[in-house]
Formats: C-alpha cells, sequence, structure tokens
C-alpha cells in the first residue's frame, strides 16, 4: 500500500501542469513582466514559464521564450501573449499548444508539438485562430 501511495503522489507531481516545466525565458530587454494567477514575476533569462502565464513586454522591451518541445516565441516591444495550453509528452512528442497573442509582434517557430498534427498547435489573435505545423510565422496584432 505504501508503495502504491508514493507512486501516485510522484504521478501527480509528473503530471500537474501547475508545476510542470514547459519552458523558459531564453532572453529578456527591459521591463518584461509575468502575470501569473495575480502575481507580478520580473522575466529574467532562466524564469520558468507556466500554462496561463500572461507575459508582457512594454514599449522598450521585448523577449524571447524556449518551450520543452523546442518551440520557440519571440516578442517585440508592446507585446502581450498568454500561454493558454501546453502539454507535451516528450516520449511521443504529442501534445497541444495554444497561444494567445492579445497586441504586438511575435515570432513563432514550432517545435515538436506542431508535427504531432494539423491542429496540435493553435494561434488564437482577439480576431483569428489558426493552426501551426512545421512552420515560422510572424503575426501583428493592433
Amino acid at each position: 500500500m505504501q508503495r502504491w501511495r508514493g507512486a501516485v503522489i510522484a504521478a501527480l507531481l509528473i503530471t500537474s501542469p501547475a508545476l510542470a516545466n514547459i519552458g523558459r525565458v531564453k532572453s529578456a530587454e527591459g521591463a518584461v513582466m509575468i502575470d501569473r494567477k495575480g502575481e507580478k514575476i520580473s522575466a529574467q533569462p532562466g524564469v520558468v514559464i507556466e500554462t496561463g502565464d500572461v507575459i508582457t513586454a512594454p514599449s522598450n522591451a521585448r523577449f524571447g521564450i524556449t518551450f520543452v518541445d523546442n518551440s520557440r516565441v519571440s516578442a517585440r516591444a508592446g507585446s502581450q501573449i498568454t500561454i493558454e495550453k501546453f502539454d507535451f509528452d516528450d516520449t511521443t512528442h504529442d501534445g497541444k499548444f495554444i497561444l494567445l497573442i492579445k497586441k504586438g509582434e511575435v515570432a513563432i517557430m514550432s517545435g515538436q508539438i506542431a508535427k504531432s498534427g494539423g491542429k496540435a498547435m493553435l494561434v488564437r489573435t482577439p480576431k483569428s485562430l489558426f493552426a501551426m505545423r512545421s512552420a515560422r510565422v510572424v503575426v501583428t496584432v493592433k
């Protein structure tokens, strides 16, 4: 019984989205901020990104994020993005990634998730939705 309890706890820790390391800030210039459930965090290189994070680069800032599936997102000054969903199985490379671009100019390079299916990586803006598959795009939202 004790052995099973430990296995269940370990499984919960591994699969819990709040505890998952889905990516890290690769670069940040200026006062880039992460809003994580109401808590403001300075987005310095190396800071872990979590599902639900809202990352904002004010007019004098920019940032880059690398995700565990090797997807990359770079945003210019005046941008705001939200990581709406990020699930990734590093064994099968299956997953789901939904990125919301609220405003600004954002460059996206798809990673392994996008290769797992046509709707595995979605990019939303206030007026559109598109799927990415093995692509590099720049999206501007005004």
